[in-house]
Parts: C-alpha cells; sequence; structure tokens
C-alpha cells in the first residue's frame, strides 16, 4: 500500500515517547453495493510502531465517507451546496439556514460533509437550484426579509429571457454535477402555483412530465 508519510512534532498517546507520522492511504470501502478505494488518513509512531487515527484524521475520513455516500446516493456535494449558498445566492450560512432550515449550524456541517443532508433537504436546494425564484418563495413564507445582494442575484439569475444555467465545480473525485442542474424553466414560470413552461421536455424524466401534467 502506497502512503504519504509527514512527521508531526506531535506524541505518541500510545507510548507518551515517540512522534507521530501522518500518512495518507487508501482503503476499500463497500456502499449500496458499489466498493471503491479512497483516501484515509492515520498516523503512526516512530518508538513503538502503533497506527493511530487522530482526532482530526478521525474527522476527515468521516468526511471522505461521506462525500462517498453522496455520491453514491446522488445527493449535493458538500462544495456544491457551498458554491450556490455562498457564490451564486451570496447567502450567509445563518441565512440560509433560516431559509431552508435545518438548525443554525446546519450548512457548515453540510458544505464540510460533516454530516449528509435528508433526502427532503437534498430535494428542496435541488429545486431551488434549478430555480432560484424558489428561494424568494420560502423567504417570503418564512417571513424573512433577504438583503439586497440575495434579491439581485435572483434576479440576474431568473430575469433573462432564458434562465441562466448555474454551473458549479466538480467535486474532487465526484462526476461534474452541472446536467442536473440545467435549466428546464422558463423565467414566467411560477413553481408555487404549478405553473410551469418547458423549454426541454426531453430532458424530464417520466416521473418529472407525469408530474408536471399533473400540475
Amino acid at each position: 500500500m502506497n502512503t504519504e508519510n509527514t512527521r508531526t512534532s506531535e506524541l505518541c498517546p500510545i507510548c507518551g515517547e515517540g512522534h507521530l507520522s501522518a500518512h495518507v492511504g487508501k482503503n476499500e470501502v463497500s456502499y449500496r453495493g458499489q466498493s471503491r478505494a479512497i483516501d484515509y488518513e492515520f498516523s503512526t509512531c516512530d518508538s513503538c510502531g502503533s497506527e493511530i487515527a487522530t482526532a482530526g484524521q478521525t474527522k476527515a475520513n468521516k468526511r471522505i465517507m461521506n462525500a462517498y455516500r453522496k455520491e453514491v446516493d446522488d445527493l449535493l456535494a458538500g462544495n456544491e451546496i457551498l458554491y450556490f449558498r455562498k457564490d451564486v445566492l451570496h447567502l450567509s450560512q445563518k441565512l440560509a439556514a433560516l431559509v431552508f432550515g435545518g438548525g443554525k449550524i446546519a450548512f457548515s456541517r453540510y458544505e464540510k460533509d460533516d454530516i449528509v443532508p435528508s433526502d427532503a433537504m437534498n430535494s428542496l436546494l435541488w429545486l431551488c437550484m434549478k430555480n432560484p425564484q424558489n428561494v424568494a418563495l420560502l423567504a417570503e413564507k418564512r417571513g424573512i426579509d433577504l438583503p439586497s445582494e440575495v434579491i439581485d442575484a435572483i434576479g440576474r439569475l431568473t430575469g433573462s429571457i432564458t434562465m441562466k444555467q448555474i454551473v458549479l465545480p466538480a467535486p474532487t473525485g465526484v462526476a461534474t454535477a452541472n446536467s442536473r442542474f440545467a435549466s428546464l424553466f422558463s423565467p414566467a414560470s411560477d413553481a408555487a402555483l404549478g405553473r410551469f413552461s418547458i423549454k426541454h421536455t426531453a430532458a424530464l424524466s417520466c416521473n418529472d412530465k407525469v408530474y408536471l401534467n399533473a400540475a
């Protein structure tokens, strides 16, 4: 097994004499029938030879595994949520939690892959990425006054004849997700009232078409 090795000044908690060296290795994991070698962090002692994971490495390993789970489950990656919240909408983490729910520090944990968002939260964020007008509707429903920069951002995304596609960075080790954020609705669409104007019906799944016909 190939690993990267970085010696640190941290003393070994096992023997209390040696110093730890940090490593990055590969670990074969399986989830929902899929297997892959993913990175994991650990340390070894140069005196007693013990192999351990420090608190920081344990947290990093959990984030790596959560990112892999999100990919397999086709959920939004942490950096996708971060990009949409911060760079697209210009929402603070605190305000995003008020608009979308989830708790005061929810978005910090979503974006760092500390936790995996629920299916409901993932779907809500996905719908707002598809049509950012939904962000304004949620804020209105919750009685939240959005800052001018957020309102301007939503206006820029939805005010043109063809809605701008939101281009997200490809997550590390995860296939690009840009295609699933391709714009389907015209600016005149009103998702809250069920009035849709579809531009690319070929891109819709059967379930999408059934839902839209019902609306």
